[in-house]
C-alpha cells in the first residue's frame, strides 16, 4: 500500500480481520463485517493521501519509517477497541495507560494517575480537589501520550492526554485529562512519539482561559520525557 500497490484487497483484509475479532470470541454481531470493512477503506484512503506521486519506501528516512508502521498499528488498535467494547482479551497494545509502574519513577517524584487529577466532574465554578490542588508545585512523574501543538520536530511545548484519538475514533479528552508540557526552550528538543511516555517535573494546576473559555488546567515544567517502558 505504501509503495502505491492498487492491487491492495479489501475484501482479504476484512475477512482476515474478522477471522482475527473471531478467534477473540466476538460473536458475528460484535463483529460487523460493514464497521471492519468501513474502517479498513478508511485507513487505505488515508495511508494513499500520505503518499506523494510516484513514492516509493524506499525514500522513507528511518524516523518516518517508524511513523508511518506506528500509524497503521494505531488504525488496527482503534479498530479493535471500537468492535471489541468488552475487553476481550488480545495481543494489541492498548492505548489508555490507567497506573505508572513504580520502578519507572525517578527518586524524588511522585506518580499520579489521570484518575486522580481527571477522574470527576470538572465544574469551572467550583474549586478542584483538594487533593489535586495540593499536587501545585509538586514534582511528579505521569504516563500518557503526546498530541503536538505546532511543532513536529525540536518539540518544546505538547500537550500529554490520557489515550489517543482520531477522527473517527474515540472521544476528544476533557480538559481535565490533559496536560501541557513546556521543555526548557534552551535545550534541545524532542521528535514526535507514538508510544506511551512518561514525563517527570514540576506540576502546576492553573485554571488558563482564552476569551472566556477554560483551555487548560494542568502545566508540567519537564526535566525529562522519555519512552515508557514498564
Amino acid at each position: 500500500m505504501v509503495n502505491g500497490n492498487k492491487n491492495f484487497d479489501v475484501k482479504v483484509a476484512t475477512k482476515k480481520v474478522l477471522d482475527n475479532l473471531e478467534s477473540l470470541g466476538l460473536t458475528q454481531a460484535e463483529r460487523p463485517e460493514g464497521m471492519v470493512r468501513d474502517i479498513i477503506v478508511r485507513m487505505v484512503e488515508d495511508m494513499e493521501a500520505f503518499r506523494p506521486p510516484n513514492f516509493s519506501i524506499d525514500q522513507l528516512d528511518e524516523v518516518a519509517k517508524v511513523m508511518l508502521k506506528n500509524l497503521g498499528k494505531t488504525y488496527l488498535v482503534d479498530l479493535e477497541e471500537s468492535i471489541n467494547p468488552s475487553g476481550k482479551k488480545h495481543n494489541g497494545k492498548q492505548r489508555r495507560i490507567t497506573s505508572i509502574d513504580p520502578k519507572a519513577v525517578k527518586p524524588g517524584h511522585t506518580p499520579i494517575t489521570w484518575n486522580q487529577i481527571g477522574g470527576f466532574k470538572f465544574d469551572e465554578s467550583k474549586p478542584l480537589p483538594q487533593a489535586v490542588q495540593d499536587l501545585d508545585g509538586k514534582k511528579v512523574a505521569i504516563v500518557g501520550f503526546l498530541y503536538p501543538l505546532r511543532e513536529n520536530e525540536d518539540i518544546h511545548e505538547f500537550l500529554l492526554v490520557e489515550s489517543i484519538w482520531t477522527c473517527c475514533f474515540g472521544e476528544p479528552p476533557q480538559v481535565t485529562q490533559t496536560a501541557k508540557i513546556n521543555l526548557d526552550p534552551k535545550k534541545p528538543g524532542i521528535w514526535v512519539m507514538t508510544t506511551p511516555i512518561i514525563v517527570h517535573g514540576t506540576f502546576h494546576v492553573q485554571v488558563e482561559k482564552d476569551e472566556g473559555w477554560v483551555i487548560g488546567v494542568y502545566r508540567l515544567s519537564a526535566d525529562t520525557v522519555t519512552e515508557y517502558k514498564p
